[in-house]
């Protein structure tokens, strides 16, 4: 018999145990006899902290994808703000030197 098995309630055959932690109720492959995993406290605590830590993970996943879009509107707007300054400001300076220069009769 080997760690992953126990004995079967019924007619003593070794049964293996679930690698699925979800699986609460095992079945001899001899007899037929159904009944719970031995450390069924233990699955249950596993299978919870597992889910746990996948919910973790797609809250995690769903943050960091919420931040990168945020993150691309920024650059959007910064882009634009940028853009925006370089035209008034050039053409501020035309007007000044056009100014200068007597371009509106002055």
């Amino acid at each position: 018999m080997t760690a992953a098995e126990t004995r079967c309630g019924q007619c003593g055959a070794a049964v293996n145990i679930p690698a699925d932690l979800s699986v609460v109720q095992m079945r001899c492959s001899y007899c037929g006899y159904s009944q719970p995993v031995p450390d069924f406290v233990e699955r249950q605590r596993a299978l919870q902290q597992q889910q746990f830590q996948a919910a973790t993970q797609r809250s995690v996943l769903k943050s960091v994808q919420s931040a990168q879009k945020m993150g691309s509107n920024i650059s959007k707007i910064v882009t634009i703000f940028v853009v925006l300054t370089l035209i008034v400001t050039l053409g501020f300076t035309a007007f000044m030197m056009m100014n200068a220069f007597g371009v509106f009769g002055n």
